[in-house]
Order: structure tokens, then sequence, then C-alpha cells
């Protein structure tokens, strides 16, 4: 996807606001901040839809997928067509590409 996305994100205790403008967009902060959580609410507005009590308001038309330990995520990337990822810092399969470069 190229250009410039916002994403709100609303629960029933919190409401995040991004602008998403490159391919790759890591956010880092402290731990406790809330970006774990914000993956979670997310997972169950993927999961659930409106039943999960989450509001979501984009300014396109994109999916919102959520990678996790569980996910084939060589098949979503390949299927990865106008949409915005979502992936924890403690999903395995970050670092196991990184750790076969460390040891070739």
């Amino acid at each position: 996807m190229k250009g410039r996305f916002s994403l709100e994100i609303e629960s029933r205790r919190v409401i995040y606001q991004l602008s998403l403008e490159r391919k790759a967009t890591v956010i880092k902060g402290n731990s406790g901040t809330g970006k774990t959580s914000m993956i979670r609410i997310l997972s169950d507005y993927v999961e659930l839809g409106k039943d999960s009590g989450v509001h979501i308001r984009k300014s396109s038309d994109y999916d919102i997928k959520i990678l996790e330990n569980r996910t084939d995520w060589h098949q979503e990337l390949e299927q990865a067509h106008n949409c915005i990822m979502f992936v924890d810092e403690d999903v395995r399969y970050l670092y196991d590409k990184i750790c076969d470069h460390r040891g070739q």
C-alpha cells in the first residue's frame, strides 16, 4: 500500500490514533505503554467484528491482519494486498531469520 493511512481504534477503555505512511512502521515505547494491548484489541476486532465492542475508523478501505505465533506468515505475506499487518514482539518467527543470518 502506498500513501498515508489513518486508523483509529476505540475500545471501552482507550482510543489509539495512528497515522501510517511507510511500508513498515515500528511502534515502540516503554514497557506498559499499551503496544501489546492495542494488538489484543485489534485481534478481538478481527475475530469478532462489532461484537468485540471495538470500533475502528479507517481513512480508506483496507484490511487489518494480526500475525501471531500460530499464523502461517509465509502464506499471509504472499496473499497480503491492501492491508495493514500488526505483529507483536513476542512472535517467535520474527527472530528466526535474524538468528539464521547470524549463524551463517
